[in-house]
């Protein structure tokens, strides 16, 4: 529909799952896909949260869900991208 605002697609990524807790920065995937999820509540914006992608680096472009998502904002179909957190 025109003036409709497209969704944006939510992003979980762990680059190393294993047994990890708190004390070394470890946001589990739920703790992430919550505080996305609640990001949209609150800001009224559509949330389309895709896969997590666990033990996946960010230091590489192999990123087979975060490659889906850019080409579903290339595409038109989504309005970006939502992450817990940006760094790096």
């Amino acid at each position: 529909m025109p003036g409709m605002a497209l969704p944006l697609d939510g992003y979980v990524r762990v680059s190393r799952v294993g047994a990890r807790d708190k004390s070394d920065g470890f946001i589990s995937p739920d703790v992430q896909e919550q505080a996305v999820r609640e990001w949209g509540a609150r800001t009224g914006v559509e949330i389309v949260m895709q896969p997590h992608e666990l033990n996946v680096s960010g230091g590489t472009m192999d990123r087979p869900v975060f490659g889906a998502i850019m080409q579903r904002i290339r595409s038109g179909k989504s309005g970006g991208l939502v992450v817990y957190k940006l760094d790096r």
